[in-house]
């Protein structure tokens, strides 16, 4: 349960009267969208949702969904990436749709950002798995395990095909440069509920990191 924007008003103004330090949203009205997501990172959710708005609302709608793509784009955190993408969703698709779309043509973030159109309902699910760009399917895998969980990870990598296939696929997901990777693959070691696609999950991690060792 978290405060909403008027209750987080309320309290603030209940502790000053008795006497707290009651800080307010606003440090990163002025900064660029980068700054919020790295200023921001670690602090707790209403924390972060303050400052988000107070950000938002010295904006106008497409100047913060631009800006905020550009944070995307810049970003190295998969999770701080994931968040740029929450808050251009919360601005609205038919504002941030654009945008979105322009992350969609670059291999580091089509994973993430073809989920987003997914979730959105601007794209099929079966866009998600491009039998051509296998590498990029660890960022799909990844984004929908950060946000769903290990039942959605299981569930989207259903989206290849039967167990054959999915062993196939991952057996391709050894090298693959996302840093996500070693997340899914330990992630589809330890709840797959298949023996045979759990057990090429552990293989291409051992792989993985054995390539790490003699590199």
């Amino acid at each position: 349960m978290v405060l909403t924007p008027a209750g987080v008003v309320c309290v603030r103004r209940l502790l000053a009267e008795a006497g707290y330090e009651t800080p307010t949203a606003g440090r990163f009205a002025d900064a660029s969208a980068l700054e919020l997501l790295t200023g921001t990172d670690g602090e707790d959710f209403t924390a972060v949702y303050g400052e988000v708005m107070a950000w938002r609302a010295a904006r106008q709608p497409e100047e913060a969904a631009a800006q905020m793509a550009d944070a995307v784009r810049s970003v190295e955190d998969p999770a701080l990436a994931n968040l740029g993408l929450a808050i251009m969703g919360e601005m609205g698709a038919e504002v941030s749709e654009p945008y979105v779309r322009t992350l969609v043509s670059e291999p580091r973030l089509r994973g993430f950002a073809l989920c987003w159109l997914v979730d959105e309902g601007l794209a099929g699910e079966d866009e998600l798995f491009d039998p051509a760009d296998v590498h990029g399917f660890a960022d799909v895998l990844g984004k929908r395990m950060i946000t769903g969980g290990p039942d959605s990870l299981v569930a989207t990598l259903a989206l290849v095909g039967d167990h054959g296939r999915q062993v196939e696929v991952i057996n391709r997901l050894w090298n693959a440069p996302s840093p996500v990777t070693d997340l899914v693959l330990t992630g589809i070691s330890e709840v797959h509920s298949v023996k045979v696609v759990a057990k090429s999950a552990r293989k291409a991690l051992f792989k993985r990191r054995s390539s790490w060792r003699g590199a």
